[in-house]
């Protein structure tokens, strides 16, 4: 008979129907929605049920019908509290709806799968997931790897695959308001496989989308109109030092630093060049680079304020030849989107500082040492000049 869509009413008209039963069918549904299920219309349909006295057993002619669409969704949220650097741990959350499913004679769910592509420098780790019914006193259920569900980590395309194999226990939660809670851990290497961040000081932030296809809806086969989850970011930056003679400010190189954070720990991170390192030496141009740091001020999407910011420590491990080495680590706070005196990128931060050295005299270094070493020598002059004196003192004896 036709096919209408939906204006901004939600309303859809068939008008100068002919008497007969007529099956609706919604062949699109709003974006992230599952279409609702067929239903059928009878023209003139009884009005009974509800109707006042004087309407019993008559006919309608205008008939309204109100389909109800279940909305889908999937959220993503990030835990990068205890990330510093490379080759740490930290954890992605997933919560998608999981809503019952019938149509078409079909009941219950037969598909569902979420699809999440990771990073270049993220590789993935291990995953848990549970659910709940929206019912009120509902108990959590937890889903089994291998056995409720698998979860495929694609190399070639970085695509993380969540396909459920066994439909029992999810659709023992599918109902409105049910819910999945899906989290997954990742490594995170400041230098990508396939190149990324390597050169050029790429230190664009980490961020991507999941997608959910919530039931076997014909809706969902095309990956292109699946529902998508917001895109937290963890922001990431590096800290450039150039290290000076602090008289006369020309660069210096062979200055070793490492770096730590606020509890101690030695970090690693990527130099000018690339690589990933323990620890780095300043070149001919005095330039030193931690790259692959999340930022100070923020983390799991807030804010930090206070003592909650993250501070970096460069420790001095090997001074230029002829300078003093530094006596204390260098505190760092490195701030998203700080710009510095270099290029910034699209979306990391750079932090840039000055590091003086100053030059080693004589007896300034070690300073315990030089001071031994000047008692020790003034010993042996008192030592000389006594032996002298009692040498001259007794010839002068013998000769008497």
């Amino acid at each position: 008979m036709g096919e209408k869509t939906t204006g901004m009413d939600g309303i859809a008209k068939f008008e100068n129907l002919h008497f007969g039963l007529y099956k609706v069918s919604e062949t699109q549904a709003p974006d992230g929605a599952t279409p609702a299920e067929d239903f059928y219309v009878t023209l003139p349909m009884p009005h009974t049920e509800g109707a006042s006295p004087d309407h019993v057993n008559k006919y309608l002619y205008n008939v309204f019908a109100y389909p109800k669409n279940k909305v889908e969704y999937i959220t993503k949220k990030v835990d990068d509290s205890a990330l510093r650097s490379s080759e740490q741990d930290f954890s992605w959350t997933l919560e998608s709806s999981v809503n019952s499913y019938e149509k078409d004679g079909q009941k219950g769910i037969t598909k569902y799968t979420i699809t999440d592509t990771l990073d270049s420098r993220l590789t993935y780790k291990s995953i848990e997931i549970k659910g709940l019914a929206g019912t009120e006193g509902a108990q959590e259920v937890t889903f089994a790897e291998g056995v409720d569900f698998t979860a495929t980590f694609d190399q070639s395309n970085r695509k993380l695959t969540i396909e459920f194999i066994d439909f029992t226990k999810l659709n023992s939660i599918a109902s409105d308001g049910g819910k999945l809670t899906t989290q997954f851990v990742t490594t995170f290497n400041a230098v990508g496989t396939d190149g990324s961040a390597v050169s050029g000081g790429n230190i664009t932030d980490l961020k991507n989308k999941a997608y959910l296809r919530p039931n076997q809806d014909p809706t969902w086969e095309d990956e292109a109109k699946r529902v998508p989850s917001d895109e937290p970011k963890v922001e990431l930056g590096r800290i450039q030092a150039i290290k000076k003679d602090g008289k006369t400010n020309a660069a210096l190189q062979g200055a070793k630093f490492e770096l730590y954070d606020e509890a101690g720990n030695k970090l690693k991170f990527y130099d000018k060049a690339g690589a990933l390192v323990e620890s780095t030496t300043s070149d001919a141009e005095g330039n030193l680079w931690f790259g692959g740091l999340r930022t100070s001020d923020q983390s799991s999407g807030k804010e930090l304020t206070g003592d909650n910011i993250v501070k970096y420590y460069l420790v001095e491990v090997q001074a230029p030849e002829g300078y003093a080495k530094l006596a204390e680590a260098i505190e760092v706070t490195l701030k998203t989107d700080q710009d510095g005196n270099d290029q910034k990128d699209e979306d990391g931060s750079i932090v840039t500082l000055d590091i003086e050295n100053t030059p080693r005299t004589l007896f300034e270094l070690p300073k315990t040492g030089a001071t031994i070493a000047m008692v020790l020598v003034g010993g042996g002059i008192i030592l000389v000049i006594g032996g002298g004196l009692y040498m001259f003192a007794l010839r002068q004896k013998k000769s008497e």
